[in-house]
């Protein structure tokens, strides 16, 4: 398909949508679309259209862009932030019966307007997304970490990145170059508990729990075996403090390469999600994080656990921009088939939607499990030797909980403990959808705060 054709944008002010969308286009708007908010905040014949407005929409672009976002049946939602880069986001949406190809997308435009854009085919839209978010890498490095990926040992692994770039920037503020950085055990525990409670999305950690989609949909059960796991692929070696003779942590062979490419290279990150719309409501086929840095698209797929629902699992992969466009045009379009595939589903209303497992990458640079192993989750390692265990070290209870609220009563494979990663409460203040401390647009109704 060709990605030759421009693509069609305009901005519309927010006083315009619910005139133009509801009142002159006559349109009904689904709880999947974007601007489903206006269907409480606009009462039909309420507002009046400007007349450039009105011009606008009569243009056979921008009814084709409204027909497709009124009642969408595919959606994909991204946050885009982190870094150097302030918090956004923006939604592309496609509905075949009204173009079989395009794809719009509604983003914030200047003050409180929406600008929107069709892009006549999924390739462009592609061409586009991967123009603006991936690093233009031919040959990424190789995938360091287990796959699959508990949740919790996830959130240890970019904490340890952020560590080993605590541990730089402290260096160069000290004149003090060193070849082996290290972090004792207790600041570790307690720069994780700041960096959890404080949502600082210039460090790859709070970006993620910022950017990344669903995680409150997920149990958090930190276990020891979850730090373990780090020492297990190289990332940090547990090892006491020469000076003070209290536990520390070196940074392992792959601590090192992770920490120093993102030290480097890393400034944006971008959390996105794909659902669709069938008979029985939305229904999420993939959810994932990208980090890109000079030397790799990091993508990091979030699904559920085959043998624990509330569990979340996450594989990664260091993709090239080529292969990462490709991947991506395979989820499009997959979503795009579950559409098509509607009406042959056998899932009964109501039960636990959960993401297709997302699109394969090539198996060079992925771990290739031990047929030892019990799948998903690895095993744990065996203890480290006597002589390398840090004094003290982190324990499970450690883990920062300001995310945290107590899972639902009763609720499937949830335990005594058990908790749920949630953002810290923020609202729309003019629809009441719920935002993200950072978030600067609502994803409900579009509206600038």
């Amino acid at each position: 398909m060709s990605s030759d054709a421009s693509p069609f944008h305009i901005q519309v002010a927010h006083a315009d949508l619910g005139p133009m969308l509801i009142d002159l286009l006559g349109l009904e708007l689904s709880s999947f679309s974007p601007f489903a908010d206006l269907r409480k905040s606009y009462a039909p014949r309420s507002g009046s259209l400007s007349p450039a407005a009105r011009e606008v929409a009569a243009t056979p672009e921008l009814r084709r862009a409204a027909g497709i976002l009124a009642r969408p049946h595919v959606r994909l939602r991204h946050r885009v932030g982190g870094g150097a880069v302030p918090v956004s986001l923006f939604t592309a949406c496609h509905k075949g019966t009204v173009d079989a190809d395009a794809v719009v997308v509604v983003s914030a435009g200047i003050g409180s307007a929406a600008m929107l854009q069709l892009f006549p085919s999924a390739a462009g839209f592609l061409d586009w997304w991967i123009d603006l978010l991936a690093a233009d890498v031919a040959s990424p490095a190789g995938n360091d970490l287990p796959d699959p990926l508990p949740l919790e040992s996830l959130v240890y692994v970019l904490h340890a990145i952020d560590a080993f770039r605590r541990a730089s920037y402290a260096s160069l503020l000290a004149y003090a170059p060193t070849d082996e950085p290290s972090i004792g055990a207790t600041e570790f525990v307690g720069s994780l508990n700041r960096s959890v409670s404080l949502r600082d999305v210039r460090w790859l950690l709070p970006a993620f729990l910022t950017l990344a989609p669903g995680l409150d949909r997920f149990l958090f059960e930190p276990r020891p075996a979850h730090l373990a796991a780090l020492t297990e692929c190289g990332m940090l070696e547990p090892v006491r403090d020469a000076a003070t003779g209290g536990g520390a942590f070196r940074f392992g062979p792959t601590g090192r390469r992770l920490g120093v490419e993102f030290f480097r290279s890393w400034s944006l990150g971008i959390g996105f999600e794909s659902a669709v719309r069938t008979q029985h409501g939305k229904r999420v086929t993939h959810r994932g994080f990208l980090a890109p840095t000079a030397l790799a698209n990091h993508v990091f797929w979030l699904d559920h656990d085959e043998h624990q629902e509330q569990a979340c699992r996450v594989r990664h992969a260091a993709l090239g921009r080529s292969r990462l466009r490709q991947v991506l045009g395979e989820m499009l379009e997959q979503a795009i088939d579950e559409t098509r595939e509607g009406a042959n589903s056998k899932r009964s209303v109501g039960a636990p939607a959960s993401p297709r497992p997302a699109p394969r990458p090539p198996e060079k640079g992925w771990a290739s499990p031990d047929s030892s192993r019990v799948l998903p989750l690895p095993p744990p390692p065996p203890p480290p030797a006597v002589d390398r265990v840090p004094a003290p070290v982190p324990a499970p209870d450690d883990m920062p909980t300001p995310l945290a609220r107590p899972a639902a009563a009763g609720a499937a494979s949830a335990q005594d403990g058990a908790t749920v990663i949630t953002p810290p409460p923020k609202f729309c203040k003019v629809c009441g959808h719920s935002l993200y401390e950072h978030e600067p647009i609502c994803p409900s109704c579009g509206w600038q705060h």
